[in-house]
């Protein structure tokens, strides 16, 4: 299992929601999917109960941290008001002070941010404080951080250029065992999950001020280098590019990159938030069914374009969650 898997299980926890208009239940919440879950629900409150119960608070706080930076980039004038990751965050200020506090900013993550500005984003009390929003959002280089920020991401982690990764090999000669998600080093890992507030931060404000969404379609269209771990960050970040880009090109973004080497799975996620996708839901399940009659696409694929065409066709109306 990897966060692929992972991801697959999330679209049918994101179909309840939508359907129910309700919170998953923590009983029909598997641990291993609540940091995902988190990443998409419109109930986050029940997120950080649910992480409790697993003892599992860091690691939603995390990802609300990173939900509450998006709001910072896009809404800037009213997250502070109607930012649910914002609320959240203001009402466990103290279980979110202790959290953000313990993560240390190593000399690696140091190389990485464009300015001494961005350590704000890593800051204990930056969440809570919107004259330093200001000051941070006022810089005149902000968008060109974010592009170069949003490369430097894009040759690393999902082109793999200069990436640690481990002998699979070797170990399989030595041990017996191969496990393909243990492909990229533990210390590559550390790294990312140390820079993704910043790079989370720099897509959304990209999406928002940038008239170049190059890198944002390009994350978007490219799968990871490596085997995605179980919380699947990298997987999260490429659906918030597609949310993104179809906003920005509209549902032609979505149509015009539905081909065999397309996994299936962010087409039904667009659907599910994306009002834009829902009215053209037709649209969508002709171009699955056309790539499912390709001889070139694989079965795999077609078995899961399959399950999403039917979803789609017996839901019939959807509140979008965007």
């Amino acid at each position: 299992m990897c966060g692929i898997c992972l991801e697959l299980h999330l679209m049918d926890l994101l179909e309840s929601e939508c359907r129910t208009k309700a919170p998953v239940p923590q009983e029909d919440l598997e641990e291993v999917l609540l940091e995902p879950y988190a990443q998409e629900s419109n109930f986050l409150m029940h997120c950080l109960k649910y992480a409790r119960a697993f003892d599992m608070e860091d690691d939603v706080l995390s990802v609300v941290h990173c939900r509450a930076l998006e709001e910072i980039a896009l809404r800037p004038e009213t997250a502070m008001q109607d930012s649910l990751a914002t609320i959240v965050l203001i009402k466990h200020y103290h279980a979110f002070k202790r959290f953000i506090a313990s993560r240390t900013i190593s000399d690696k993550v140091l190389k990485w941010l464009p300015a001494p500005s961005w350590h704000n984003l890593h800051s204990p009390g930056f969440i809570f404080a919107k004259d330093r929003w200001d000051l941070f959002l006022g810089d005149k280089d902000l968008l060109v951080q974010c592009t170069g920020l949003l490369e430097r991401y894009h040759s690393w982690w999902l082109l793999g250029k200069g990436q640690q990764k481990n002998d699979l090999s070797r170990k399989l000669r030595k041990t017996g065992i191969m496990d393909p998600i243990e492909d990229i080093t533990r210390d590559e890992w550390q790294e990312f999950y140390d820079i993704f507030p910043a790079i989370y931060f720099a897509l959304a404000y990209v999406s928002r001020y940038g008239a170049d969404m190059h890198w944002i379609e390009k994350i978007a269209l490219t799968e990871p280098n490596g085997i995605p771990d179980f919380p699947g960050y990298d997987l999260w970040l490429k659906r918030k590019a597609f949310i993104f880009s179809i906003k920005y090109n509209g549902i032609s973004f979505l149509l015009d990159n539905i081909n065999p080497y397309f996994r299936p799975l962010p087409a039904y996620y667009c659907f599910l938030r994306l009002k834009e996708a829902q009215i053209n839901k037709q649209e969508i399940i002709q171009a699955l069914k056309f790539q499912i009659n390709q001889s070139e696409t694989p079965g795999e694929y077609a078995d899961h374009a399959r399950e999403y065409i039917k979803k789609m066709d017996n839901m019939i109306f959807i509140d979008g969650y965007q």
